[in-house]
């Protein structure tokens, strides 16, 4: 069954499609940088599925981004911002980080 009939965009962080069942980790996420010129906002969520699957989610909701892996991390990057993608657990942290502002 292909991920996009099974996990599908609940909400948007800005323009950013956010997988249904994340969770918003209030004591990683809410930063702003303060670099002059340029501030990002960064919002971390975590879900239960495993890396693979949410990589897959974001590869059909995000065709235009380029994707990038490193390690055990995957990222999007749009012109909106990043989506980075951790291991958690058997789950996955989601780090979107919007900007520059």
């Amino acid at each position: 069954m292909l991920l996009s009939m099974t996990i599908s965009a609940a909400a948007q962080d800005r323009s950013l499609p956010i997988p249904d069942g994340a969770r918003k980790n209030a004591s990683l996420g809410g930063a702003t940088t303060l670099a002059t010129g340029k501030n990002y906002t960064i919002t971390v969520y975590d879900h239960d599925s495993p890396i693979a699957a949410v990589s897959e989610f974001y590869a059909s909701q995000l065709p235009g981004a380029r994707r990038t892996v490193e390690g055990e991390e995957v990222r999007f990057q749009t012109g909106e911002g990043t989506i980075k993608l951790a291991r958690l657990g058997a789950g996955t942290r989601i780090t979107v980080t919007i900007g520059p502002l």
